[in-house]
C-alpha cells in the first residue's frame, strides 16, 4: 500500500509541476535512491499534515518533497531541513485522497 502511496505522490508532484523524474541531461547518480524516499515516507507519513513524500529538484539539484495540508511552517519543528544528505522541501498542496 505504502508503494502505491509513494507512486501516487510522484504523479501528482509532475502533475503539479516539479521536477520528480530524472531529466534527460542529468545522470544516475543525480537521483535519489528509491530506499531514501521510502524510509522518508515512513518517518514523516505518520505526521498529522504530511500528505506524501516524493523525489522532488530544488536549484537544479535532486531534493526530498514532504507535501503537506499544514502550513510549511507547522511542520518544520518535526520534519528535518536535510534527510541522508538531501535538502527537504515543505511545499502546502492540501489535502490529498486516493479515489
Amino acid at each position: 500500500m505504502k508503494g502505491v502511496a509513494i507512486l501516487w505522490c510522484i504523479v501528482l508532484t509532475l502533475f503539479l509541476g516539479n521536477t520528480c523524474i530524472q531529466s534527460k541531461e542529468s545522470n544516475q547518480d543525480t537521483m535519489i535512491s528509491i530506499d531514501i524516499i521510502d524510509e522518508a515516507s515512513a518517518k514523516w507519513l505518520s505526521i498529522q499534515g504530511v500528505e506524501g513524500v516524493a523525489e522532488g529538484e530544488k536549484d537544479g539539484k535532486p531534493c526530498i518533497l514532504v507535501m503537506t495540508s499544514a502550513e510549511p511552517s507547522e511542520l518544520s519543528d518535526k520534519i528535518p531541513d536535510t534527510f541522508k544528505g538531501y535538502v527537504v522541501v515543505l511545499e502546502k498542496t492540501g489535502e490529498i485522497k486516493a479515489y
